[in-house]
This record gives structure tokens, C-alpha cells and sequence, in this order.
């Protein structure tokens, strides 16, 4: 069995989301999405649960992937504003039925707040505008996240620009400048 075997079953996985929601992830339906035999799909993942598990650390890895290309390009290295740069994408449907099914799930919530955690603007301690600012910031790019979830249309790319050029800006107060 090759090794890219398990890389082709999480992509037919994540089509399979995508398609038809998480209900259709069945052994079978995998089967035919990847032309690999159940018993080919059993010796990487011996159970559904198995398998949805490793579709979230999947995804969760792309973000993780995602966030420190970010950070190398745009931000400096700044993984706390790549996070705030990741906001203005807009989630595949995939990404978005995981992370609600992680809501009520510990197991698989942790594989999310692990990547989350690693970049996100941390809760601030009182008297400290600077970590507000950026807190703030962060918490505006999830909201957009969530709206793009929400409107197929979302921002035209120009206003999306504009809102996380104002929310990189609010991150990177001058020492000067109270939140």
C-alpha cells in the first residue's frame, strides 16, 4: 500500500464533506470516491470515528500549513497576525462542518486549539492596551471568517483587503496609542 494511500483517502474524505456533509462519510462512500478497497481504507483507519478524527487533524494541519506561510510572507514572521490574516479567507465547507462537529467533541476540539493556540492572540491582562488591540483584532477576524462561512458572495476582494490591512494596523498599535 503506498504511502500517499492515506493522503488520497482524507482528500476523498474532505469531497466527500464538501459534496454531501459529514452524515455521507461512510467506509463505502470513500471506497468509491478514491478507488481504494474498503479493506485498503481499513488497514489505514479501522473505524469511522478513526477516519473523521484524521480528517480533522488533516484540515487542521493545512491551517497550521497555511498560517506559517503567512507569517513568512506577509507578516515577518508575526504568527499572531497570520492568524489575524487567515481570517480574510473564506472556509471551504469542509473546514466549517468539521469545526462545528469539534464544538461538542473534546477529543477533536483539541486538534483545533492546538493550531489555534499556537497563533492567536492571547486574552490580555488588564492595563495592557497593546494586547487589547491585538485581541480585538483577532476576534474581528474570526467574525470574518464566520460572514464569508455565511454570504457565497462575501467582501469584494478590495473591501476584504481593506479590512485586514485596518485589522493587521489594529494589531500593531503604537506604543503611544490606548485601546
Amino acid at each position: 500500500m503506498k504511502a500517499n494511500n492515506r493522503v488520497r483517502i482524507l482528500e476523498g474524505v474532505i469531497a466527500i464533506i464538501e459534496r454531501d456533509g459529514l452524515t455521507a462519510v461512510t467506509f463505502d462512500a470513500v471506497a468509491a470516491e478514491t478507488g481504494i478497497t474498503r479493506g485498503g481504507l481499513i488497514y489505514h483507519f479501522r473505524s469511522r470515528d478513526e477516519l473523521i478524527t484524521a480528517s480533522h487533524a488533516f484540515l487542521a494541519d493545512r491551517w497550521r500549513v497555511q498560517l506559517d506561510e503567512l507569517a513568512e510572507r506577509r507578516t515577518g514572521g508575526d504568527r499572531q497576525q497570520a492568524y489575524i490574516l487567515s481570517g480574510g479567507e473564506a472556509p471551504s465547507r469542509a473546514e466549517m462542518v468539521l469545526m462545528l462537529d469539534s464544538a461538542h467533541n473534546d477529543r477533536v476540539a483539541s486538534i483545533w486549539s492546538e493550531v489555534r493556540d499556537s497563533a492567536a492572540p492571547s486574552v490580555p491582562v488588564e492595563g495592557d492596551a497593546a494586547a487589547m488591540a491585538r485581541f480585538i483584532a483577532g476576534l474581528a477576524s474570526d467574525g470574518l471568517w464566520l460572514m464569508q462561512a455565511q454570504d457565497p458572495n462575501g467582501l469584494p476582494p478590495a473591501a476584504r483587503e481593506r479590512v485586514m490591512a485596518a485589522l493587521i494596523e489594529m494589531s500593531s498599535p503604537k506604543p503611544d496609542r490606548g485601546v
